[in-house]
């Protein structure tokens, strides 16, 4: 068995300390989901006394727990043992998750950890800044979810310090935050100046079409993006005018979302016009949006020219 997941049974201290015991010993398990059990302090000390000496462990999901600032210690305490864990996913612990990873991307020498996942632990923008100076000394994370967190502007300031000039991160979320204008002009002045991001989710973020002015004027200089969600923001037609530009002049993007943003016929024609120029689109979002007939009808015109395109308009 190299897998084990074991969710929502609300494992209690005793059991905790007997689950880790048991992990203690010779076993081959690489992938391990504790998530949603109801896991303390107390409990997150168990799990760290195993980690210290584990060398066959990969993934930890210990998401959506009861874990805290002294739980995120005796965490951070393993992993400074522990150089085999790639992927550690602790979604929903509130104010203890960014305590753990924060230190221990610091501490880490072998830089193996890939991917951080923090969705939904109120980091705001204080947890964001103690993040962002661990990742400044880190040069192996891949993926970084932050979506749901209360970021504004301020943190998407300091997390474009941290994507300007960085060669490894390809894909940020950043979803349902409150990044709005001011936050995208930051991250669009790192994009402009070089980054390795493949992948950046933006959607409900306040953006309206100021942002995407700043994006489009990025997009001009040649960036890796191949997929942007913008969806659920405020754009309208003049931020869809915008994203045109970002059609014609960024030669990767494949999957762009623009569901629920106040874009009307206008914004359609412009988006039509762009898609005739696009090669290498393969999928926009325009759902739930104030397009009408004629309006669809416009950017179907432009499908039938190249049927790999695919549009979803409902």
């Amino acid at each position: 068995m190299t897998k084990l997941t074991i969710h929502n049974t609300k494992i209690e201290e005793k059991v905790a300390q007997q689950f880790a015991n048991a992990l203690s010993k010779k076993t081959r398990i690489s992938k391990l989901s504790l998530k949603s059990n109801r896991i303390s302090d107390e409990g997150a000390k168990y799990l760290a006394d195993v980690l210290q000496n584990n060398t066959t462990l990969q993934r930890l999901d210990l998401g959506e727990n009861f874990i805290g600032p002294l739980g995120a210690e005796y965490l951070a305490d393993a992993l400074r043992e522990n150089t085999n864990l790639m992927n550690v996913d602790l979604t929903g612990n509130g104010q203890g998750d960014w305590a753990v990873i924060g230190v221990a991307i610091e501490i880490r020498n072998n830089k193996n950890l890939t991917v951080i996942n923090l969705r939904c632990s109120r980091l705001g923008d204080e947890g964001t800044e103690i993040l962002c100076q661990a990742l400044q000394m880190n040069c192996s994370i891949v993926t970084l979810d932050l979506r749901s967190n209360d970021i504004s502007e301020n943190g998407a300031k300091l997390l474009a310090k941290v994507l300007h000039g960085n060669r490894t991160l390809t894909t940020v979320l950043l979803g349902n935050n409150r990044i709005g204008d001011n936050g995208t002009k930051y991250l669009a002045d790192a994009l402009h100046n070089g980054t390795a991001l493949i992948k950046l989710d933006l959607s409900s973020n306040v953006i309206g079409n100021e942002g995407m002015q700043m994006l489009a004027n990025a997009s001009k200089r040649t960036i890796r993006l191949q997929t942007l969600d913008l969806g659920i923001n405020n754009i309208g037609d003049e931020g869809a005018k915008c994203l045109a530009d970002i059609l014609k002049n960024q030669m990767k993007l494949k999957v762009l979302d623009l569901r629920s943003n106040r874009i009307t016929d206008r914004g359609a024609k412009f988006l039509a016009i762009a898609l005739n120029q696009s090669e290498t689109l393969r999928r926009i979002s325009l759902w739930q949006n104030e397009i009408t007939d004629n309006g669809a009808q416009l950017l179907m015109n432009e499908l039938r020219r190249n049927h790999v395109w695919t549009l979803f308009s409902y």
